[in-house]
This record gives C-alpha cells, sequence and structure tokens, in this order.
C-alpha cells in the first residue's frame, strides 16, 4: 500500500493539521494561524488591516480545534479570506473488494432527496472512480449540496474519499471547478517515495505570490506542479 500527497493551492486552500506542533514548522497554534491568515490576505492582495487578520486567524484556529480527534484530514475553501470557508474532507485507505461494487456502495451510503447525479472523473496523479452531486436535508433542516469524489488506485491498491457539503448551495455551486482541480491535485505514491527536503539555507528569493510558509511545509504552488501535504 502506498500513501496519499495532496498538492493545492495557497491561494485560497489551508490544511488543518493535527498532532504534535514539533512535526511542523510552526512553534504552536497561534503562530500557525497568524502564518496562514497573513498569507491568504496576501495573496488576495488585500489591505494589511491587523484586525482583520487577527479575526481569521481565529477563524481558522477555531476549524483546526476541531479536527484533533478526526480520522479524516481536513482542507477549508477560501472563496473570499473575510467569508466563511468550505471543508474538504479527505479520507484514504487499502483497496478492498471489487473497484464497481465499491464505488457504488459508497454512492448509496447516503440517502439523498433525489437520485443524485454521478458521473466519471479521473485524475493523472491517482487514479479513476467516479463524482456524485447530491442534495439532502441537514441536520438543521435545510437542504445541503453534497459532492462526493471516490476514487481507487490500483497500482498502490488505494482508495480514496474526497467529500465536500454546504447549506450554501449557490457557495458550493460555484466552487466546483476549484473543488475538482482539488482532487486533482491528489497523487498516489509508492511507499519508499520520498521528497527531497528544501535547502533553508539557500532558499531562492521568492516570487511575489510565493508562499515561505508553503516551502516550509515541503510544498509547491499548484503552477509548480508540486506536492502539498502528506496525509
Amino acid at each position: 500500500m502506498g500513501w496519499v500527497f495532496v498538492s493545492y493551492d495557497d491561494d485560497c486552500w489551508v490544511h488543518l493539521p493535527k498532532g504534535s506542533w514539533d512535526e511542523t514548522p510552526w512553534s504552536d497554534e497561534q503562530r500557525w494561524a497568524e502564518s496562514e491568515a497573513i498569507c491568504l490576505r496576501h495573496f488576495r492582495r488585500m489591505p494589511e488591516d491587523q484586525e482583520a487578520t487577527a479575526r481569521l486567524a481565529r477563524l481558522l484556529t477555531t476549524y483546526r480545534q476541531g479536527v484533533d480527534d478526526d480520522p479524516l484530514e481536513n482542507y477549508l475553501y477560501f472563496e473570499d479570506p473575510e467569508d466563511f470557508p468550505l471543508v474538504a474532507r479527505v479520507w484514504y485507505g487499502a483497496s478492498k473488494g471489487d473497484r464497481d461494487s465499491t464505488l457504488r456502495e459508497w454512492s448509496s451510503a447516503k440517502e439523498f432527496d433525489h437520485s443524485p447525479e454521478i458521473a466519471p472523473f479521473s485524475t493523472e496523479g491517482f487514479g479513476e472512480g467516479i463524482r456524485l452531486r447530491g442534495y439532502a436535508e441537514s441536520e438543521q433542516g435545510n437542504m445541503a449540496m453534497h459532492l462526493w469524489y471516490n476514487l481507487r488506485n490500483e497500482e498502490h491498491g488505494l482508495d480514496l474519499q474526497v467529500i465536500v457539503a454546504s447549506n450554501e448551495l449557490g457557495r458550493l455551486a460555484v466552487a466546483e471547478p476549484e473543488i475538482d482541480a482539488f482532487v486533482q491535485g491528489v497523487q498516489a505514491l509508492a511507499d519508499d517515495f520520498e521528497f527531497e527536503e528544501p535547502d533553508l539555507e539557500n532558499l531562492p528569493e521568492p516570487e511575489p505570490r510565493f508562499s515561505l510558509s508553503g516551502l516550509l511545509r515541503g510544498r509547491k504552488r499548484k503552477q509548480d506542479g508540486g506536492p502539498a501535504s502528506r496525509t
């Protein structure tokens, strides 16, 4: 079995780290939240605003504190850093059973109010599968839109699920291309595959839209075709 690496655009995506901060470039949660908030606003060319940056950092902290016990990896998508994000939940594990049967089982795991739209979906970095778009009533009684991506990588024996749901139907519909691109960035890699560690003593001069914090996490921006975060 291999492992999964997620390459994403840090103009608008933030990974919520779990576990010990000793394994990250940040000393604590506050440093992480401040760094990500500054990057998000900078990449959108927003004016410097300490109050807005602090507010965004508090929002990131709130989301991160809810994932420590979550077995899935969580990524936030910000269409606008001054608005609430959408949450993409990512799971992967060893493949089980026949591919087509497993995909059908996943697709019927939730009762939708209408028959969901199911279409083939494939990525260069992971494999083939399906994308599901469905609508169901949320726990709050509102109609919610769901985007599910279920993929299999035969070479490394991995299954992947990415789930995004929101009761703001218009927001999620507008964000669909970005969600598709996010899933396209998921890569299945062999167990013994290792990325080269960045040479922190000889960092290149950063480009105007290059994230230093991203480089320290061992990821490059999407247009560079580099890796993002190991889940």
